[in-house]
């Protein structure tokens, strides 16, 4: 059966998951490598200032290092917002390279290096449009400036873009196989969510990046499970109830943003990871997911879900004793007469710090 009231997972929803998951687990590592890259860079131009001066030092070298310190005060920066800044960066690095020889500048073989290498966290197709994009941008000033320069001697710039664009494909496929094995392992193939299989990983990788950056930084968790998901399969059959499990896949999703990624648990049970949010935050994120579920009617189903929510200091945090207290607020809020959301031991009903659309939970569909 098709997926009911255009509901149900598609590739680009799974690829998109795939990529947000690697995205996010290439932040220790890049993090570590572009805080060396940029302090060497910056030793380096200073080594260059009685031949070239202050400029590209200035320029180049202190803009450097204001990436790894913008990782350091927000470490969840979303793909697009990443890729743009590194854009900008680079044509900083254009306009230096500019006036610093333009078409014969040393900068120039820097510009492929850093292009490679910033966008090659991003999906494979938005990875090769941004550094193409960049270096496009980059060159420009180099062109506009020494247009005489670059056609006495072409061959340096030409044989940069050219290593650019011989490397940018090879780069997106490696790229696009580390997301296939990702796929082939993390994937449901049912919902085409997250699997179980990482989830520890993710978690604990979160969880060392708080206590690498030294902050406090918050992290909550949802455990959702369908309601009465079993009188669903024995009444419609197997594949409504698959219907089902795929339409609430693309609610969550479809609530959620990019960093709150999402898992299917097994059966009925799914579970948000949420960097970032605390208690009340991950509350009110979990009631928007709850009453999107409720409206959209899944698989064309009156269906609804019970959820729990649990949130400590991502520095501080245990993934057995986070889970746990999630699952426990679960079971409260499945005793407590199902479709709502529970934070620990008390009600949303009974919160009067959340929005006014969390003090009362609709109990109509509760059995």
């Amino acid at each position: 059966m098709a997926p009911v009231d255009g509901f149900g997972p598609d590739h680009h929803d799974t690829h998109g998951n795939l990529a947000r998951e690697r995205f996010a687990d290439t932040h220790n590592w890049f993090w570590v490598s572009s805080t060396i890259g940029s302090v060497l860079l910056a030793i380096y131009l200073a080594l260059a200032i009685p031949t070239y001066g202050w400029l590209p030092f200035l320029l180049v070298g202190l803009t450097a290092l204001s990436g790894p310190l913008t990782l350091l005060v927000n470490h969840e920066i979303p793909e697009r917002r990443y890729a743009l800044s590194h854009v900008g960066w680079l044509v900083i690095l254009g306009f230096t390279a500019a006036a610093t020889g333009g078409a014969h500048s040393f900068l120039l073989p820097l510009l492929v290096a850093y292009t490679l290498g910033f966008f090659s966290r991003l999906a494979p197709k938005a990875a090769c449009a941004y550094a193409v994009s960049a270096f496009a941008l980059a060159v420009i000033p180099v062109l506009v400036t020494d247009w005489d320069g670059f056609l006495d001697a072409p061959w340096l710039l030409l044989s940069c873009t050219m290593g650019l664009l011989s490397m940018t494909p090879l780069a997106a496929q490696m790229a696009a196989g580390e997301l296939r094995q990702r796929g082939e392992a993390t994937i449901d193939q049912l919902t085409g969510l997250l699997n179980r299989r990482g989830l520890d990983e993710r978690i604990a990788e979160l969880s060392q990046q708080a206590m690498v950056m030294g902050d406090e930084t918050p992290i909550a968790v949802v455990v959702g499970d369908l309601d009465h998901f079993k009188s669903v399969n024995d009444t419609y059959g197997h594949q409504r109830g698959d219907d089902v499990l795929r339409d609430v896949a693309y609610i969550i999703r479809k609530t959620l943003r990019r960093f709150e990624l999402v898992y299917r648990m097994g059966g009925e049970e799914f579970l948000i990871v949420l960097p970032g949010h605390d208690l009340a935050a991950a509350a009110v994120t979990a009631e928007a997911v709850r009453a999107g579920i409720a409206a959209g009617r899944p698989g064309g189903l009156d269906v609804t879900i019970s959820m729990g929510v649990a949130a400590c200091t991502a520095s501080q945090s245990d993934v057995a004793q986070l889970l746990a207290a999630a699952d426990g607020a679960l079971y409260a809020a499945k005793r407590a007469g199902r479709n709502r959301v529970l934070a620990g031991d008390t009600s949303l009903a009974d919160r009067t710090d959340l929005p006014a659309a969390t003090h009362r939970l609709p109990r109509g569909h509760a059995a």
